[in-house]
């Protein structure tokens, strides 16, 4: 059983969800804002600056005393249909506190309104226009379920390219498999607190629409995993994304990727969000901060 905190969580998350089944997608995209506004207060030491690359809202995360050399491009999740900069500012500040750098958050568009490749081509922009003056070296990606997938596209699309990757890469509960195929879906169907089968078949439909599920531009797990950078994969145990992350991470290895899951006990979908409010959370912004940390200064 997990911390007092974290079930206190779980109840939490599953009246959210069925609250939602009565909200449209705007209601859906401000409640998730509000829940991290009402949870998650910065300190006074981050500095928040609203920027624009090529044209996609971005908002820079700086801690006072970090190192403003070092980037983390942070990729939010939310099924591709909602999630913000407002909703997911605070995982950035606290990777980026732990990992001694600075992180810009991009305020992707989203599906139902803008579908593939319309995310990839944001976090590709934005990006490339690091490039201009940061070097790769200095630069890691993170993301969190939706995010997740964001964050390994980006780096496949960027392969596909001949485009130097960036040094290192993070993902929280990331969605890998756009064609629902691993086991997890059926077997933590009940567990899950926060993600349905329906749902994750419904945010893959507005995102994908009628493109094929498996490219590797939409399902990482179908891709040429070679030549990826080292990345740590955070998963709970409890949630039906269980799979993508470890079948992900099983390939990647075969890939000759330095490459590492950890499935957390009793865990639920991106439970690392919820780092600032319940200690297993904490434990794994901890761990996976401190390797960035040691990706971006050894």
């Amino acid at each position: 059983m997990g911390s007092p905190e974290s079930q206190t969580l779980r109840e939490m998350i599953k009246k959210q969800r069925e609250d939602a089944t009565t909200k449209t997608l705007a209601e859906k995209r401000q409640a998730m804002d509000e829940m991290s506004e009402s949870l998650f207060d910065l300190e006074d030491d981050v500095k928040l600056e609203k920027t624009e690359m090529r044209g996609v809202q971005c908002e820079w995360v700086t801690i006072q005393g970090c190192s403003e050399e070092k980037v983390i491009l942070y990729l939010h999740g939310g099924g591709y249909s909602r999630g913000s900069i407002f909703s997911h500012r605070h995982l950035a500040a606290d990777l980026s506190r732990l990992a001694n750098s600075k992180a810009l958050v991009v305020d992707y568009r989203l599906a139902p309104e803008h579908p593939y490749p319309a995310a990839l081509e944001d976090a590709l922009a934005v990006y490339k226009e690091l490039l201009k003056n940061v070097s790769p070296e200095n630069i890691a990606i993170a993301g969190d379920s939706a995010g997740g997938n964001l964050t390994l596209v980006t780096m496949l699309a960027l392969k596909d390219e001949g485009l130097p990757l960036p040094k290192a890469a993070v993902l929280m509960s990331p969605w890998t498999d756009m064609k629902l195929s691993g086991k997890s879906y059926q077997e933590r169907a009940e567990s899950d607190p926060w993600l349905t089968n329906e749902a994750v078949e419904n945010f893959a439909q507005d995102y994908a629409v009628n493109h094929d599920r498996a490219h590797h531009l939409l399902s990482p797990l179908y891709g040429d995993l070679a030549g990826l950078p080292p990345l740590r994969v955070h998963v709970g145990k409890d949630e039906i994304l269980m799979d993508d992350s470890l079948a992900f991470v099983e390939k990647a290895k075969q890939a000759g990727v330095d490459a590492e899951a950890k499935v957390w006990e009793d865990m639920f979908h991106i439970f690392t969000f919820f780092g600032r409010v319940m200690p297993e959370g904490r434990k794994s912004t901890e761990e996976l901060g401190n390797f960035l940390h040691e990706a971006f200064h050894k």
